[in-house]
């Protein structure tokens, strides 16, 4: 379902379907789900799926190190590691799409010569959910109907766990650099700490402090319970927004010569008609989001929970 979301984004508004880009967020996203659900079927031990998480991330960082690249040669040896164009990533992104070109005669890579949410990049991306899914396990410890540790415990676990994370991505760096649009195997254990302390802090505030349960408290998270109950709504909204506002020409010519989109009018003309700095960068991305907040508001008020 959530790649037939993407399907419909990524299509609009032309539907043009020559130019279909298989690869992105929301397929990514769908993918990975689907392989961890289905482990999760299968087994519910943690030890296992940190197991199979950290032999998704070796396997990755060997292959993206010590395998050739056809044309190029040996990473870190004939060619820089994780050069942007001649890495296996992209070598095979391009292999594939040439294929479905010739064939069904569609299919782009978001960067012309490499997609940052690339087929075998999928690989350590999986381990991403798997470590989520051992957190959602050690949730599951504190907050049963017989717990087997307090939500205290539960927090600092997330606390270690999270500094376990960004000191391991950060040793790892050394050797495979932390890179987010190649997903490497540091930037999983980077990210994943960084959550965990995230997940840490709000586990702490809400579920043990219950600051949401207060005034001050409920008018803080109030924001974040709305766009958290329909997270996808949210992105698509967002999507849709940029998409259409971008396909909308106006006569008006931008700082560079060109007509402007109606998305880049209303910043120009709204936010920047006295010329662009970082307060009027940052003041359009929040007008953005509180754009983006109205559907869920609305959704909200009524109700209205889409899951996929």
């Amino acid at each position: 379902m959530i790649y037939l979301v993407y399907t419909f984004l990524s299509l609009y508004p032309h539907f043009n379907v020559t130019h279909f880009r298989f690869y992105g967020v929301l397929p990514r996203i769908a993918i990975c789900y689907l392989i961890v659900g289905l482990i999760c079927l299968v087994t519910q031990s943690a030890g296992s799926l940190l197991a199979i998480a950290a032999a998704l991330l070796v396997a990755y960082w060997v292959m993206m190190r010590f395998v050739p690249v056809p044309g190029f040669g040996v990473p870190g040896i004939d060619i820089p590691l994780l050069d942007p164009d001649r890495n296996l990533v992209a070598w095979l992104d391009r292999g594939i799409i040439g294929f479905l070109q010739r064939t069904i005669h569609t299919g782009r890579l978001y960067e012309g010569t490499r997609d940052p949410e690339g087929l075998l990049s999928t690989l350590p991306a999986i381990a991403t959910p798997l470590i989520g899914a051992v957190a959602a396990l050690w949730l599951r410890r504190a907050e049963g109907k017989s717990p087997l540790i307090t939500r205290a415990q539960c927090a600092w676990g997330f606390v270690a766990a999270g500094i376990v994370g960004i000191t391991s991505g950060m040793v790892w760096n050394i050797w495979f650099p932390i890179n987010k649009k190649l997903w490497t195997s540091s930037y999983v254990l980077f990210a994943a700490g960084c959550s965990l302390l995230g997940l840490a802090l709000c586990y702490w505030l809400i579920d043990i402090k219950h600051i949401n349960e207060t005034k001050l408290g409920q008018k803080l998270t109030w924001p974040f319970f709305v766009f958290g109950s329909n997270a996808i709504v949210a992105y698509a909204v967002s999507d849709l927004l940029v998409e259409t506002f971008g396909n909308i020409h106006t006569s008006v010519l931008g700082p560079n010569g060109k007509p402007l989109s109606l998305w880049g009018w209303t910043y120009w003309h709204v936010f920047a008609s006295h010329g662009s700095t970082n307060n009027t960068s940052a003041a359009f991305a929040l007008a953005y989001v509180v754009l983006c907040f109205i559907p869920n508001w609305i959704l909200w008020r009524k109700k209205i929970f889409v899951k996929l």
